[in-house]
């Protein structure tokens, strides 16, 4: 009992410093480092608590964090770790865990990596996952797959709500949410699940390449 109370309160002792702490995001990481290592056996749990809450709280930026991290050791950190921390994440991606065996592999490559020497280092890989827009982790079922041959058969059988599917993504429209009803109405009049995966396929690839193009019109004015 007095060890779940003690896992409780640091869960509230992340959401207090996230609500807080104003400041650079890797020194905020450094007080929430040591919130997790706060209890022993438990790391994981705080690390998954830490990543799957962060983005929901609403900051009140009452009181400045203290700096920890100087001048360039931002630059220096990841041109040092960068890579191994991405090689790390997506070895463990690769492996489709569940949720919780998932943050336990990535706690255990942080923790006992000889690589990452020090604190500062282990803050920052923590950090490094963080802000990588793979995290928070989701456990997936697999989902549907098809041959090559069938999904040229279907995106011909549905190439009318393809193209309009591109017109509705390419047409001017006051809100987002508008063009996304507009999409879900195409997505909802096909009845077979195949069928709809080839046309979200298509859609998926429309929609980059429209955005794509809006920042670059964005970068030429």
């Amino acid at each position: 009992m007095a060890e779940k109370s003690k896992l409780e309160k640091a869960k509230c002792d992340i959401i207090e410093n996230l609500e807080i702490l104003t400041g650079d995001k890797l020194d905020i990481c450094y007080e929430i480092y040591k919130i997790i290592t706060s209890i022993e056996g438990n790391e994981a749990k705080l690390l998954r608590f830490f990543y799957e809450n962060s983005e929901m709280i609403e900051q009140s930026n009452k009181r400045k964090v203290t700096q920890i991290f100087f001048d360039d050791e931002h630059n220096e950190l990841e041109a040092c770790y960068g890579k191994m921390i991405d090689g790390i994440l997506e070895a463990a991606l690769q492996k489709r865990l569940p949720e919780e065996e998932f943050y336990q592999m990535l706690w255990d490559a942080i923790s006992s990596n000889l690589m990452l020497e020090d604190d500062k280092a282990k803050v920052f890989a923590i950090y490094y996952l963080w802000i990588d827009v793979r995290i928070p982790y989701f456990g997936l079922e697999t989902g549907l797959r098809m041959e090559n041959e069938e999904f040229k058969m279907l995106t011909k059988k549905g190439l009318n709500d393809i193209k309009k599917s591109r017109f509705i993504l390419t047409t001017p429209m006051e809100q987002r949410t508008e063009r996304a009803s507009l999409l879900l109405r195409v997505l909802d009049s096909i009845e077979d699940e195949r069928e709809r995966a080839v046309l979200m396929v298509h859609m998926m690839d429309m929609s980059g390449r429209v955005y794509c193009r809006e920042d670059r019109d964005e970068e030429i004015e």
